[in-house]
């Protein structure tokens, strides 16, 4: 078992830094690669979230690009997608493209990656400061005229100790029937001071960090659906956490007072929200060096739209002097909770007993316990991760086994199951590509190779590093044990 979520043993955290700069720390990894890095430390994962939060990983590959282009250039925009779920469990490798070396103009894309597969990508256009020159057209937003942020509260990100502060105002127009009408307001900084070794491309960092706060929850929050209320009922060890308990039931609490306040949804027919996740994120940089990030921030969200499962919503971002120092734009997955006949009928999710996604001489059953990694598997058995199966999620506690039903002729008449199919447990932080070898089965030996390049030993293929996974089709796959 992995004893840490990141490629190299994270160092103490530096008091002369911010929380946030100690965040969003990078490793180089120049003996791998130019122009690669990976986070110094595991990155947050929120209660009830699918994945690690978003403006973590936007704001590590903005710092990652920034140490690829000269000092006198400055992000002006970055546009990004969400691909896949990131893992707080897996270290992440940030690859940076050089896209454009221009006069004026640089351009880098960034990839985020995990086992092997692009989880985020953006791309990022940089300016050469002063290169508009003597005359300008210019104008911006002015700021609202709201109160300023209270100083008490607590943080938004792991309870007490979170990297930045949030301080919410109520919504404007909540008392409307449209939802395109309301506006969530919020305060928001960094915690701590930023260091000044960090330069203007920290606080960047940490305002494309913070723009994701709440971002896609606009349009639940317009809408007055339920979000969080839910969550409370989680399984996850988060949940165990009383700071993190705490800070979910006051955002419930908050929650049910603008729902009153809205009065749109009768008692027991609020809707609930049943996934919500960002599907893209856009941020346009206008003053990017004149603000600070660990001083108060006003932003200002509204959703023109939602329909068809998604929903888009805008953000502004104004420096506490009235200055507009950022504009974002962010699309994302907002799905209902539908009653119990329609989502028996759509539900695409295997259940045991379901050869939904396995070979059809097979069928799911429940492991009594985990086979212990020294003990060879038995051949009846499929142990399959659900990261490295290319159809449906199939649990690690769950196995396969033959049907009693299947006659071994009629077995043989059967299809042969694809390779891609046949997988193996291996480290999850490395490409299962790259260390295992699907071959027949009357092979004896199977060219199998180490991180380190060498080949296997033969305690290796009977004790701690290698697993033979046996496969009615004919097939045996060897990799490297992961526990």
């Amino acid at each position: 078992m992995v004893e840490y979520a990141t490629l190299i043993k994270p160092p103490k955290v530096d008091p002369s830094k911010s929380a946030i700069e100690n965040v969003l720390e990078l490793t180089p990894l120049s003996t791998i690669g130019p122009d690669i890095f990976t986070n110094t430390r595991p990155l947050w994962h929120p209660p009830g979230a699918r994945g690690i939060y978003g403006g973590a990983v936007i704001a590590q590959c903005l710092s990652a690009a920034q140490r690829t282009v000269p000092a006198h250039f400055t992000v002006h925009s970055m546009h990004c997608y969400f691909v896949l779920a990131g893992d707080a469990e897996i270290p992440i490798l940030y690859h940076v493209e050089h896209v454009r070396e221009g006069k004026s103009f640089a351009t880098r894309t960034v990839q985020a990656r995990q086992r092997g597969r692009c989880i985020f990508t953006v791309t990022m256009s940089f300016v050469r400061e002063g290169s508009g020159g003597r005359r300008l057209v210019e104008h911006e937003a002015g700021m609202p005229d709201v109160p300023g942020p209270r100083e008490e509260g607590e943080g938004v990100g792991d309870g007490d100790g979170g990297p930045f502060l949030s301080r919410r105002i109520e919504i404007l127009n909540n008392e409307s029937p449209h939802p395109h009408e309301k506006k969530t307001r919020q305060w928001v900084k960094a915690r701590g001071q930023i260091s000044p070794d960090g330069g203007h491309q920290a606080h960047l960092s940490a305002l494309a960090y913070m723009s994701d706060s709440y971002f896609i929850g606009t349009v639940s929050r317009v809408n007055n659906l339920g979000r969080f209320a839910a969550s409370r009922n989680g399984k996850s060890k988060a949940f165990e956490d009383k700071s993190v308990l705490k800070h979910l039931k006051d955002i419930a609490e908050l929650e049910e007072r603008e729902n009153r306040k809205s009065a749109r949804w009768k008692d027991g027919e609020r809707p609930q929200i049943g996934m919500m996740v960002s599907l893209d994120h856009t941020i346009y940089f206008h003053n990017p060096r004149d603000f600070r990030a660990d001083e108060w921030m006003f932003t200002e969200m509204e959703s023109p739209w939602a329909g068809d499962g998604r929903g888009l919503v805008l953000q502004k971002i104004w420096s506490k002097e009235g200055k507009l120092i950022a504009s974002c734009v962010q699309e994302g997955l907002v799905r209902l909770k539908q009653d119990e006949e329609l989502g028996s009928s759509q539900s695409k999710l295997p259940t045991k007993g379901s050869s939904t996604s396995c070979p059809s001489s097979f069928t799911l059953t429940k492991l009594p316990q985990r086979p212990h990694r020294n003990r060879t598997l038995p051949q009846d058995y499929q142990i399959i991760k659900p990261q490295f199966h290319p159809h449906q999620p199939i649990p690690s506690s769950h196995k396969l086994t033959k049907r009693p039903d299947i006659t071994r002729s009629k077995r043989n008449s059967l299809p042969k199951p694809d390779p891609a199919m046949i997988v193996a447990e291996i480290d999850p932080r490395l490409e299962p590509r790259d260390l295992a070898h699907i071959t027949p089965r009357n092979k004896r030996t199977m060219p199998v190779r180490r991180p380190n390049g060498s080949e296997p030993s033969a305690r290796d293929a009977h004790g701690e590093g290698l697993r033979a996974v046996h496969d009615c089709g004919g097939f045996v796959v060897h990799g490297l044990g992961g526990s």
